[in-house]
Order: structure tokens, then sequence, then C-alpha cells
């Protein structure tokens, strides 16, 4: 199995998303944890000017160049709380459990690691619950101003809310009380790639000022709206898997179906000769519910942990074992190639 990443494009989409959002007064963000935050990736972004990128596995960045800013995407566990404060500029922080442990850490360390608070507006992930203004005072006045520099938002991900002008007019009230109680809040991240729309329509308001972009720059898509992002590259990255069969089967007769290995139930399939092949990926690589073969007459019946079944009935081309065949990813699927390490990542 074999990766294939186009740097190049990868770049251009960062360019062209970067310009929109500067054009509403909207810093960018580069979220690179969805490729591990990739060192070919982060040296071709940073080329064009990008100095702050978004990981949330600390495990990503210790081998990385000293000179590369970080914003750590989720509250650190307790063990990581160190390494998160000696390795990245930002973290994003909902508990004030974890933040005063982070704050003596930050000033034990004499480091100057800031804090931003993330704030939930619905999509029910991460972040203090935006009306519950007790928990939002409590962390206020708990946190010494200088360490809280910033208030975030995330949809989508999780909960797979899509952001509407309402939702951010709320999350900017929340964020205008935040920074009347202090004033060294500056950084309002309330974007990701489901938001960009809004950026699009001008209905994002002049309060936020930062967005945090990753599925859109390393794909041009959009899961959450299931769509294309019409002026991205989507050809930034394609799969490569090997036949390892190809034979005609059925199905037989009076054979009763269970659950597979993953404990999906499985349906009766139809009693028509197809096609079948075999190509060496499994669900612990990717998520073959989650890619698409570039041959759209091939389609993706099932898998298990190390092998995926296609259907090659209709298909023009007269595959034979030792093939192989191109597949495109959605972000889940990439995140899974992409930390497979079987998956030989090559970058072109």
């Amino acid at each position: 199995m074999r990766l294939y990443i186009n740097i190049d494009s990868i770049v251009k989409n960062a360019e062209k998303l970067r310009k929109r959002m500067l054009d509403s007064h909207i810093e960018l963000v580069p979220v690179t944890k969805g490729v591990l935050s990739s060192e070919p990736i982060i040296q071709g972004l940073k080329k064009i000017g990008f100095t702050l990128f978004g990981e949330s596995r600390i495990e990503n960045l210790l081998n990385l160049a000293q000179n590369t800013d970080f914003m750590f995407l989720r509250p650190p566990v307790n063990h990581e709380i160190e390494k998160v404060v000696r390795h990245t500029k930002y973290s994003i922080q909902s508990s004030i459990i974890t933040m005063k442990q982070m704050q003596r850490t930050i000033i034990k360390n004499h480091s100057e690691h800031k804090m931003i608070l993330m704030i939930d507006m619905g999509d029910l992930r991460d972040g203090v619950y935006y009306k519950n203004k007790e928990v939002i005072d409590e962390i206020l006045n708990g946190i010494e101003k200088d360490l809280l520099v910033g208030v975030a938002t995330n949809l989508g991900c999780f909960g797979g809310v899509i952001p509407n002008y309402e939702i951010m007019r709320k999350f900017s009230e929340v964020s205008e009380y935040i920074k009347s109680k202090n004033d060294n809040v500056k950084i309002i991240s309330g974007g990701n790639t489901t938001t960009i729309p809004l950026v699009e329509n001008n209905e994002i308001g002049n309060t936020i000022n930062q967005f945090r972009i990753g599925e859109a720059i390393l794909l041009g898509t959009d899961i959450t709206r299931n769509k294309k992002i019409d002026y991205l590259d989507q050809n930034t990255m394609f799969l490569e898997a090997e036949l390892i069969e190809v034979y005609k089967k059925r199905n037989e007769d009076n054979v009763e179906f269970g659950y597979d290995a993953f404990g999906r139930k499985k349906e009766k399939p139809d009693n028509k000769i197809k096609k079948r092949g075999v190509v060496y990926m499994g669900e612990i690589d990717v998520i073959p519910e989650l890619i698409e073969a570039i041959d759209e007459d091939v389609k993706i019946i099932g898998s298990s942990s190390d092998q995926t079944v296609l259907d090659l009935t209709n298909s023009h081309n007269n595959y034979k074992i030792g093939d192989t065949l191109r597949f495109k990813l959605s972000y889940g699927s990439m995140v899974k190639a992409m930390a497979s390490p079987f998956v030989e990542k090559i970058y072109i």
C-alpha cells in the first residue's frame, strides 16, 4: 500500500484559503494533525509564510524542527502537560482543573506558553457550554490574566453541527464578555472547514479573527456538508493498493449470515455471479466505507482487518492479480492511512 501526497496541491489550497480569510481579517492556522504534522507538509506550508500550525498529538511534534510553533488543539492529559508547555505555543483548554495545572507548570518552567478557552456552541464535544456563565467566570477568576489569550469554538467535527450566523453571533457575544473581563484575550478562534461558507457569504461578523482549518487544505472538501469546495484541489492525495485475488463468485443459497469480525451485521447479497477482487488493504489501514475507487465502475463490497473486497464486474479494465487500484480518501481514511505503519508515504 502506498499513499501518494501532492505537497504542491496542498500548499496551493492553503494559499487560496489564506487569501479568502485575509479579506475578512482572519488569520488562517493550518491544522496538520490529519497528516500527523508530516515534516514535508509543514515545511511546504512554512515556505509560503505560515508560522503556526494545529496539532492534537504531542508525539507528532517531538521530532520536528524546534522553530515551528503549534497550537495544541485539545486539553492535555496529566502526563502530557509538561511536554505541551515545552513544545507548543498555545493550548486549547476547557477545565479549571487542567488550566491550574497548566498554570503551575508554565510558571515553574518560566514558559511563554499561553492558553485559549474552548467554548461549546452545541457540537457537544469539548468546551465550556456557552450558557454556563458560572464556569466561565470561575476560569476567568482562577487563571492569571496574562496566561489566557484567546477563545475558541469548534463545530462539525463531532456532532456534525453546521455553523450559521446565529450560532456565530452567540459565540461572538460570549467572546466579547470574556474580553471585557480580560483584555489579554486577543485571539477569537471561531472557525474550521465547515465555517468557511460563512466567510464566503459575509456572515461571520467582525469579532472572529482566526480559523483553524485542516480538511479543506489537505483534501479540498467539507465532509460535514458532504461536498467538494469548488475552488480547491481535491487531487491532493490518493491511496494505491495491489490486487491479491481476482475470481468470479456468487452467493451460496441457504447460507446464514451473522456478524463480521468488527461486529457489523452482514446482509445476504444477491445471487448474481460477480467478478470480485481482493486488495491488500483493510480496516487497519483505512475506513473502507470512506474511500472511493478512482475507477468509478469499481465498487467496494466490504473489508476485514487487512483485505478489502471489490466488485470489478462493471469495469472496462481487465484487472488481474498484481494490478494496482487507486482510491480517493475522505478525512477519516486519510487520518487512518497516515497513522498506519503499513502504508508507505510517498511525497510528489
